[in-house]
């Protein structure tokens, strides 16, 4: 799990590697915890410095964002029900039903490239799994570590991953910082030779380790 929240504050790997940066930097953060969507327009109305786990993709984000180099790569994984041992890629999803967050890479991509599929637009990938395990949709594409915590953190026995991850939809996430903000161009600089001098493997590892334990 990227960023969520628990008693109030925000948790989760890119919420606890944006806080070592900010260490590094010596600059305070301040998190605002609302959906993706809503966090995006924000940052694009110049209401928000920082979004965390922002993929560059589509090209439009460029516009409004100057973007550090990854962090971490992400690949989606699709998930449906168990028993349904069908669904063996998304080829196999023609004329059904899959939930996506619009936002996301794989929303355009099997848009462009799977004109056959039915993309249902969910909020969350709570949503996506509540659909899946409803039967009102025949599947989902969400990141397959997200997807592995939330099967787990909500005890969802009847669902099966499909797929693993399949690379046609993998992500690179970044930092976006938006541009003509409180952060100036200078601060970004700095905070992508930050992110370059970081040994990313190891802090990675523990920084997901303490964030999964909590």
């Amino acid at each position: 799990p990227y960023d969520f929240t628990e008693n109030g504050k925000a948790q989760g790997f890119s919420v606890e590697y944006l806080q070592l940066l900010a260490q590094k930097l010596d600059i305070k953060l301040e998190f605002i915890q609302k959906e993706f969507n809503e966090l995006y327009k924000m940052a694009v109305a110049k209401k928000l410095d920082v979004l965390h786990t922002v993929v560059n993709s589509p090209p439009e984000r460029n516009k409004h964002f100057n973007f550090t180099k990854p962090y971490k790569r992400a690949a989606s994984a699709l998930i449906t029900r168990d028993g349904e041992t069908q669904f063996k890629d998304l080829t196999a999803f023609s004329g059904k039903k899959l939930a996506v967050i619009k936002s996301e890479v794989a929303w355009s991509y099997i848009q462009e490239h799977y004109t056959d599929i039915t993309l249902v637009e969910v909020s969350n990938n709570e949503e996506a799994l509540m659909l899946v395990t409803l039967n009102q949709v025949d599947g989902a594409v969400i990141e397959f570590s997200v997807a592995n915590y939330l099967i787990a953190q909500y005890e969802l026995a009847n669902t099966l991953f499909a797929m693993d991850e399949f690379t046609e939809c993998e992500k690179l996430c970044k930092t976006g910082i938006a541009t003509n903000t409180k952060l100036t161009h200078s601060y970004y600089n700095l905070l992508g030779t930050t992110y370059d001098e970081m040994d990313q493997p190891q802090k990675s590892i523990e920084i997901y380790t303490e964030g999964i334990s909590k």
